[in-house]
């Protein structure tokens, strides 16, 4: 394939995924895979996501940073951000979600430059770029309709299954050195949907630290969008797994050593 027909390609995927984001419909992979738009590599995963996010026409508040499979650290713009009132409450108005994950997030109070040669940044380095840490929470949709079990490239355009972040109730540096040392066991996290409960246990990383994504990504940034931003916020893996919720779940986030947090869902069939 030339390279202006993956350019070609690359152009009609995004369109079909910043449609499918406007409408909150799904795309059908099979339809994708026979019409030759799925990617095949990080780095066409990686265009395609940032032609669609550019497409969609909403600024980036926030990054979902994962490790692949080859090890490769990847981000995912995040575009519908809430926060928390003074109440650690939130209500979601955008339709659509189908899962939950509970995270800690880090408020960016610098902008984040491509490492010099020969300096990578460091897990110091990283906190310095810190202004805040918080309690989190990702809301998970798609816009394919075999969601996460595609070929990983076209998960990565999909924005890795992003729906908006709740950005809740700061918490100390504590908790993440709790989590990096992998004995987090003076932590519980659990998660209700108004009496019953969909999650209760320890909380883990899949990194165990927290920040270990941020830091590659931050000595390897590949996102097409301009890099991590003061202001933006930067997530990188779930406490839990994700979860899966009602469309109109109201749910309560809590545990030892956490702050609560309560997150209201829009009904899918809600107009709003």
């Amino acid at each position: 394939m030339s390279e202006t027909d993956r350019v070609d390609l690359t152009g009609v995927l995004a369109e079909k995924l910043s449609e499918a984001e406007r409408l909150g419909s799904e795309l059908s992979f099979d339809s994708l895979q026979s019409d030759g738009l799925v990617p095949d590599t990080i780095e066409a995963g990686i265009a395609a996501q940032a032609a669609a996010t550019r497409a969609i026409g909403k600024g980036v508040a926030g990054w979902k940073i994962a490790i692949s499979a080859s090890g490769t650290a990847v981000a995912a713009p995040i575009l519908d951000a809430y926060l928390v009132d003074s109440d650690a409450r939130v209500e979601i108005l955008k339709p659509g979600v189908k899962a939950i994950e509970v995270e800690i997030c880090f408020q960016l109070k610098e902008d984040v430059p491509p490492p010099l040669p020969g300096s990578p940044y460091s897990r110091e380095d990283a906190l310095g770029k810190i202004g805040s840490i918080h309690l989190g929470a990702e809301l998970i949709d798609y816009r394919i309709d075999q969601r996460n079990k595609v070929p990983f490239p076209l998960f990565l355009a999909d924005r890795l299954g992003n729906h908006s972040y709740v950005i809740g109730p700061e918490v100390s540096a504590e908790l993440v050195d709790l989590l990096a040392s992998g004995d987090a066991s003076r932590m519980s996290l659990h998660l209700d949907d108004q009496s019953a409960e969909l999650f209760s246990g320890t909380p883990s990383h899949p990194q165990k630290d927290p920040l270990l994504p941020l830091i590659a990504f931050m000595n390897n940034p590949n996102d097409g969008l301009g890099g991590l931003k003061r202001g933006q916020f930067v997530t990188t893996g779930s406490l839990c797994g994700a979860i899966p919720i009602r469309s109109d779940a109201n749910l309560h986030v809590y545990g030892d050593m956490l702050p609560q947090m309560k997150l209201v869902m829009t009904d899918a069939s809600d107009p709003a």
